[in-house]
């Protein structure tokens, strides 16, 4: 009979778990959008076409969680809104600021909005109080952190759902189940 080891999730989730202070409420209410590429969970597609191919993937759902999330920024103004792409140039660069134009018009962004790909995913997420993320492990992340965690849902035309999957104590109970990102954000952003 040998040692067996059974693996059963990121090895920086242990960090998380042994944090004492992983339950602090954040004192400024922070929105961390944690942006995902065309191709997340399609691996077929993405061997054949690379991270944002020239057709398909998810387009709409992409741009309409972009714009949603920008909107948030500008009509919360005392709330930090944070993207957090991969990496911001090339083409992930250029899909996200198509997707934000149109909500910031003439390239002005509002002092609240910020496009972060440098800050680690573990600090941004402890900042934060609402994490929304697209098939990731920084979702499980924000959970254990005692964070409220969001799943995009696109329902057609311009309009994102979203599912919330835990809330924090300070967010409104009458704000729990399926929403739109706007509703849950102005349940957070309210509540803090």
């Amino acid at each position: 009979s040998g040692c067996k080891i059974t693996v059963t999730g990121a090895p920086r989730f242990d960090l998380i778990t042994s944090d004492p202070f992983q339950t602090k409420i954040v004192d400024n209410p922070c929105i961390l959008f944690f942006s995902f590429p065309l191709t997340s969970a399609l691996p077929d597609l993405r061997a054949s076409g690379g991270t944002f191919p020239p057709t398909g993937g998810f387009r709409k759902l992409f741009s309409s969680a972009h714009q949603t999330t920008a909107r948030i920024a500008l009509e919360h103004p005392d709330c930090k809104v944070v993207i957090r792409p991969k990496w911001y140039a090339g083409k992930w660069k250029e899909y996200i600021d198509r997707s934000i134009e149109s909500v910031f018009h003439r390239g002005v962004w509002p002092d609240n909005f910020l496009i972060d790909d440098t800050t680690s995913t573990e600090k941004l997420i402890k900042e934060a109080g609402l994490v929304i993320s697209f098939n990731s492990t920084t979702g499980f992340e924000a959970l254990l952190s005692n964070k409220i965690a969001v799943l995009p849902h696109y329902e057609g035309g311009h309009y994102c759902k979203l599912y919330i999957s835990c809330f924090a104590g300070a967010v409104r109970p009458d704000c729990r189940g399926r929403h739109d990102r706007e509703c849950a954000s102005t349940c957070y952003v309210g509540a803090v």
